[in-house]
Order: structure tokens, then C-alpha cells, then sequence
């Protein structure tokens, strides 16, 4: 599951806020007692290809 929070909020205290909410998010989620588990970060690695860049001078 997924979800996106939005929030109205002073701009001089967004930082703040944001933090507050991922505090109180987290220590909901704690209670559970393992019922609700945050996922694991999902990483993707893309290989790019090589390119070769010859530079020919006067």
C-alpha cells in the first residue's frame, strides 16, 4: 500500500510538521505489534551504455 499525504501548512514550519507526522506516522505503525510493517525501499539500477568520445585536434 501506498499513500500521500498533503497537509496545509506555514511554509517556515513545513520542515517541522513533516517531521511531527513521520514521528506520530511511525509510532502508530509500532502499536501494531507487527500487523502493519513498512516495506523495504525499492531500488532500480539502470546500466547505460557506453559511449566512446574521440576528440580530434587541429
Amino acid at each position: 500500500m501506498q499513500f500521500n499525504l498533503r497537509y496545509i501548512v506555514d511554509y517556515k514550519k513545513r520542515r517541522f510538521i513533516k517531521h511531527q507526522l513521520n514521528e506520530r506516522i511511525q509510532e502508530e505503525v509500532l502499536k501494531t505489534d507487527g500487523k502493519v510493517m513498512f516495506a523495504s525501499t525499492t531500488i532500480e539500477l539502470v546500466r547505460q551504455q557506453e559511449v566512446n568520445v574521440e576528440m580530434k585536434t587541429s
